[in-house]
């Protein structure tokens, strides 16, 4: 069991996001709300269906939404970034961690920049 809270850090700041109950099809589902901004984490666990001659792969997905509430001045804002972990049912479970891990390093600032100013 993952716990009934977990830490986003965003910019150096530390929010607590709650467990609540999830919506349809998420098997967690975590939120932090102040009056100018929500943070919610959604968990979700899968078995893609099996395909003639094809292995059955599980999924994992673990989304981060931030919404900037609107004010008189500016729109809302809503913000995603999100992972999948997609491994062979029965394979070794610490090489999906390694794997992720990887692409997690990765994805420094930098590197983000990029990717969001379309470059390839």
């Amino acid at each position: 069991m993952i716990g009934d809270t977990l830490t986003v850090t965003y910019n150096s700041v530390a929010k607590v996001l709650n467990k609540i109950i999830p919506t349809a099809g998420v098997a967690a589902e975590y939120m932090f709300r102040d009056a100018n901004e929500e943070y919610r984490v959604r968990i979700r666990h899968t078995t893609e269906t099996a395909k003639a001659g094809q292995p059955i792969y599980e999924r994992h997905q673990i989304d981060l939404i931030r919404t900037v509430f609107a004010t008189l001045t500016t729109p809302e804002r809503v913000y995603q970034a999100y992972t999948v972990i997609r491994l062979q049912k029965g394979s070794d479970p610490d090489q999906a961690e390694m794997l992720t891990s990887s692409l997690c390093a990765m994805e420094s600032a930098v590197f983000i920049d990029k990717i969001v100013g379309w470059q390839a």
